[in-house]
């Protein structure tokens, strides 16, 4: 989880819409091209909590 304050800051137009999306998209691709791996970010644009989830493993 990246999170750099509370979504307050993003209504009162203090930051761009969701800078941690941005964050995490630039670290999973830099990752994934280091460790040769695919990267999907499945909701980059903003919080999708419906979004596809890998399950854990049991």
């Amino acid at each position: 989880m990246i999170r750099h304050g509370s979504d307050l800051r993003v209504l009162n137009g203090r930051v761009p819409p969701w800078p941690e999306a941005q964050e995490a998209l630039t670290t999973g691709t830099a990752l994934a091209g280091r460790f040769s791996v695919p990267f999907h970010f499945a909701s980059p644009d903003e919080p999708d909590d419906e979004a596809p989830r890998r399950r854990p493993a049991r």
